[in-house]
């Protein structure tokens, strides 16, 4: 037993030798487009309104790195959106080449939509709740050519979605003195999907940073299949401040949802 544990101490340390330790704090604020699905409206529903988010990242270059990010936007199509998105990688053979990741993540989107009337509806209430786990394993491959280096990672994996929602209207019966239709729907369902993607990182001259990363979910039960694109850049003023801007387009069962944002990021 004593030998197991001295082995395990001793990998560790050599995993963490040479690691660069960092922690990335960056408050945004932008826009967001809200495209919401109704169907028994027949049509989506399509607005904007500011965006504030939260984004922390926390780096071991060598065994791991983990990152939140949580946002929230009201007054958009009638409705009141909060999300997260939380991921965890673990690095395996990390070195100058590139590294093994093995990561587990979850997500999570609420929208919220009250009206009192929509087209010929009254009293509209939907609610929905994504709730969305993962695992994802892939590779990254690392170049470095003077003084720029580049990135690239293709990963798989699987997620399962939870969709909780309620639905609640009433339909007008045209009468003065006849009482309005009340209708109620549960909107509960559930999804599998295999995950396929890549990113691609670039840092020029040590201060110019850029990414772009791409996913793709296909339901293993259908051919319905979403799409995510998302962009990072950004510019470091020196080594603790960076002004950061992002952009990430996110389909989903019920809807799109594309926002760019930009804020002020300390490193520490």
């Amino acid at each position: 037993m004593k030998k197991i544990i001295c082995t395990a101490i001793i990998l560790l340390l050599s995993c963490s030798a040479g690691a660069k330790t960092f922690r990335i704090v960056v408050p945004y604020a932008g826009v967001l487009n809200n495209q919401l699905e109704v169907e028994h409206l027949n049509e989506n529903l399509d607005d904007s309104a500011l965006m504030k988010g939260l984004y922390f990242q926390w780096v071991n270059t060598k065994q791991y790195q983990w990152n939140l990010f949580l946002y929230h936007a009201s007054n958009l199509n009638y409705s009141t959106v909060l999300g997260s998105h939380l991921i965890f990688d673990y690095y395996l053979g990390a070195g100058p080449k590139g590294k093994t990741v093995l990561g587990a993540g979850f997500d999570y989107i609420q929208i919220n939509t009250e009206a009192d009337v929509i087209q010929s509806l009254t009293g509209f209430v939907m609610d929905n709740r994504i709730y969305s786990p993962y695992i994802r394993a892939g590779q990254y491959f690392d170049f470095k050519q003077n003084q720029h280096m580049f990135s690239f990672f293709v990963w798989g994996g699987y997620e399962h979605d939870f969709l909780k929602g309620d639905l609640s209207f009433s339909i007008p019966t045209g009468g003065p003195f006849v009482p309005a239709m009340p209708i109620s729907e549960n909107l509960d369902k559930e999804y599998d999907y295999a995950l396929i993607g890549l990113a691609l990182k670039a840092t020029l001259f040590h201060f110019l940073e850029l990414q772009f990363k791409y996913h793709l979910k296909m339901d293993v039960n259908s051919d319905h299949q979403f799409n995510y694109y998302s962009i990072l850049t950004n510019i470091y003023l020196n080594r603790r401040w960076a002004v950061s801007y992002r952009y990430k387009n996110m389909e989903e069962t019920i809807g799109t949802n594309i926002y760019h944002i930009g804020g002020i990021a300390f490193l520490f």
